[in-house]
């Protein structure tokens, strides 16, 4: 049984609005005495996440009384029927990982972590604004916090030529700096902050968020709702990256499946 607000002659009625957003879990007051509850205040949902959640919302939905929300989402009009249809959006960039090294990079040095570092844990989603309005999720000040996604204790033994799947992966925000930083099963650990975007001539050496030395910045460098696959590449001289942007599910996920 569906139920609609009547006002007046039945000329005109008032909207019933449905949004949806994911997911329940995370979402927190982060201070003040309903720290820790689950709590919806003034149309904002506090999130705090560590590298492996999704946020998603929806379209948002309406109809009323003399024009009903089911109604509309079985007509034979397509206008009408996408309109009354809740579609979710990723709101972060998604990260995958793989490995490998050279000819000259020691076999017995193995890859134990990766981290994620300077990047927010908390974020507060906005349920009144439009998914295209870049502050429908803002995360908090400061960007202090690490991201482990790897850790094998034993260490990795790196191939010579790329994994075929993501040994590690994690879902951050968009439109922001961020490093990498890696440990290895000597205790020695580096950090990342430059990778390598693209191949052949329009190949460039660029900060992760996508501004080059000259002030270019590209638009689809981590991006919200884009997947990444970052290529470590190990050498005797140093660590490179080359990032691959592409569509949200276009990746074979390795040992971290329960992850995705």
């Amino acid at each position: 049984m569906l139920f609609y607000p009547i006002i007046g002659d039945g000329t005109y009625y008032n909207n019933i609005y449905l949004r949806g957003f994911y997911p329940r879990e995370g979402v927190t007051d982060f201070e003040g005495p309903n720290a820790g509850a689950r709590t919806i205040t003034a149309n904002n949902i506090h999130y705090e996440i560590d590298g492996r959640q999704d946020i998603c919302l929806s379209s948002l939905v309406q109809g009323n009384y003399g024009d009903p929300i089911y109604d509309r989402y079985l007509s034979s009009v397509p206008s009408i029927r996408e309109n009354a249809t809740l579609r979710y959006e990723h709101l972060l960039s998604r990260l995958s990982f793989v490995a490998h090294r050279n000819a000259s990079w020691p076999e017995t040095l193995k890859l134990t972590r990766i981290w994620i570092t300077e990047v927010s844990n908390r974020a507060v989603l906005d349920l009144g604004k439009p998914n295209t309005d870049p502050e429908v999720l803002v995360f908090e000040e400061p960007h202090d916090k690490e991201f482990e996604v790897y850790h094998n204790a034993e260490g990795l033994t790196l191939a010579t030529s790329p994994a075929s799947a993501a040994i590690a992966g994690a879902m951050i925000e968009p439109d922001h700096d961020f490093k990498l930083k890696v440990e290895f099963n000597t205790g020695e650990i580096r950090t990342i902050d430059r990778v390598y975007i693209g191949t052949g001539a329009n190949g460039r050496t660029i900060n992760i968020k996508g501004d080059d030395p000259t002030g270019t910045t590209y638009d689809d460098i981590i991006k919200r709702g884009r997947h990444y696959m970052i290529d470590i590449r190990f050498n005797n001289l140093d660590i490179t990256t080359t990032v691959v942007p592409g569509a949200w599910n276009d990746v074979t996920v390795g040992e971290e499946t329960g992850w995705w």
